[in-house]
């Protein structure tokens, strides 16, 4: 059975600064549907042949979960310092992993107080749980964004050789919007000695699309 691209959803909620409501901007940005969108693929098949465990002090890196909310902790940070205003700050919702919940407290509690003090997360201030979406009536949108981008990576990468043509323009076209809203399409450089290993096994892994990917999909 193939690895599946995309192995990880979280979910971020960003707050403006004062000026951001003050100014009027916030109606404007609802008007413009001004959302962004935030995500990173990998590739299981990828992180197995790549991945010993050992490339971070505090999780084990062969879970994609896990080497995906701690780029992505990185990512929002620095989202939130460079795009959102001076005095903005953060939260990331996150999808409730049981069997995860240990190495992810003792990830945020080390990226905001064991790691050098210029590297610890001042703009992230807060980590939460979504919704059960199997208990809940409602379809989260996050949750629609990541299977979408999920399923066309897997298009786009010839995991899913034997779809029609109309299933693999139809999540194209989804991909489409969705790379719209990116804040940023490559992955950022990180900062600390400690990310270093972790961040060269994410480029190894990472599942994006193909170069000139439109030219295969007839973009609705």
């Amino acid at each position: 059975m193939p690895s599946q691209a995309v192995a990880v959803s979280v979910r971020a909620v960003m707050t403006r600064s004062r000026d951001f409501w003050r100014k009027g901007e916030c109606r404007r940005a609802r008007l413009d549907r001004r959302l962004s969108t935030h995500f990173i693929g990998i590739d299981k098949r990828l992180l197995l042949k790549h991945a010993d465990g050992e490339e971070h002090d505090i999780i084990n890196c062969q879970t994609p979960y896990l080497l995906g909310f701690n780029y992505l902790v990185s990512y929002l940070e620095r989202f939130v310092r460079e795009g959102c205003g001076r005095s903005a700050r953060g939260m990331i919702i996150i999808d409730q992993k049981d069997t995860y919940l240990t190495q992810v407290d003792k990830l945020t509690h080390y990226r905001r107080f064991d790691v050098p003090r210029g590297r610890q997360l001042k703009r992230v201030v807060g980590f939460s749980h979504s919704i059960d979406s199997l208990r809940h009536p409602l379809i989260q949108l996050s949750d629609l964004v990541i299977y979408t981008t999920r399923k066309f990576l897997e298009c786009d990468n010839d995991y899913r050789p034997n779809w029609t043509a109309e299933a693999r323009n139809f999540f194209a076209s989804c991909y489409d919007r969705v790379q719209k809203r990116m804040w940023r399409t490559n992955l950022i450089d990180v900062e600390g000695e400690e990310e270093q290993e972790a961040h060269a096994l994410l480029k190894l892994c990472q599942s994006t699309h193909n170069g000139q990917w439109k030219r295969n999909y007839t973009i609705t």
